[in-house]
């Protein structure tokens, strides 16, 4: 027999779902590190109004809705709204940003990368996929958490959609593909994403959000041993309507050291002047 059958169960909700209609200032996007954040329009009380108005009994609110205000007076002005109008409240306090950014999502089908592992003190979270939750799952739901990085572990079909996606919007991303040479990347997306209607829209999409490619070749020493340098390097622009390849690295060599002007304003409004600080000569095979 059932114990506590005839408890009454109390309709709750959390304040997330109106951040996006002006209630809480935490929810917007960033673009190369500009945080843009909706401006909060309502109050608490406006809150709990809306609160009583669809019949909820419970309230689980961030700092945001009380606009950050923890002082002693503020939270028992608040909690007395509340109780006045019969409504419970549970407070999350999380930490105050302009658009709750996380630091990073990895996406994978085993857990390989050890991101969190490798960078103990990160705001990560590390998804694994599976049979009933797929990439592009896993991709929307990252999204949710406003990331400023992804990493998809690997691009293998359909999901790349999604991974150009929440690159268009500003989103920063990794991602890993089987590949025999950079210029091959764009088509080899496109037969990936699986849409043949507007070919053309999808190329200008792939060189717009896809900044730079980097060819991994590895080589067997004569101890046995295994070697891995950067065979090419490149960037991906769409400049004056028309979509160009700018290879900087090719058969492990130096070829250019010229960076486009889109992508020269990217690096500098990431705070990266010197754009050859790190120089590639360690890590190509000439030299090593």
């Amino acid at each position: 027999m059932l114990q506590h059958q005839n408890r009454k169960f109390k309709l709750g909700m959390h304040s997330y779902t109106l951040h996006l209609s002006g209630f809480g200032e935490s929810w917007g996007f960033q673009e190369y590190g500009e945080h843009h954040a909706f401006e909060q329009v309502k109050t608490f009380r406006d809150l709990v109004d809306i609160a009583v108005e669809v019949g909820l009994d419970v309230l689980h609110i961030t700092l945001v809705d009380i606009q950050n205000d923890t002082s002693d007076e503020h939270l028992a002005a608040c909690r007395k709204y509340a109780e006045d109008h019969e409504i419970e409240l549970e407070l999350n306090v999380s930490f105050n940003a302009p658009s709750d950014p996380r630091v990073n999502c990895t996406i994978e089908d085993s857990l390989e990368i050890h991101y969190s592992e490798i960078n103990p003190d990160a705001d990560a979270v590390e998804l694994r996929v599976g049979e009933d939750f797929s990439y592009t799952d896993a991709i929307k739901a990252c999204l949710r958490q406003n990331p400023m990085w992804l990493v998809l572990s690997e691009a293998r079909s359909v999901e790349v959609t999604s991974l150009i996606e929440q690159w268009s919007t500003g989103v920063n991303g990794i991602t890993t593909i089987h590949l025999d040479d950079l210029r091959k990347l764009p088509d080899r997306i496109e037969n990936m994403m699986n849409d043949v209607n507007d070919a053309s829209r999808l190329e200008n999409r792939i060189y717009r959000y896809v900044n730079v490619g980097v060819l991994i070749r590895r080589e067997k020493e004569a101890d046995g041993g295994i070697r891995r340098y950067i065979d090419q390097m490149c960037f991906y622009v769409r400049e004056e309507h028309k979509n160009r390849v700018y290879m900087l690295v090719e058969d492990g060599e130096i070829i250019s050291r010229k960076i486009p002007a889109d992508i020269a304003k990217r690096l500098k409004l990431a705070g990266i002047d010197e754009f050859f600080w790190c120089d590639l000569d360690p890590f190509i095979k000439r030299g090593m």
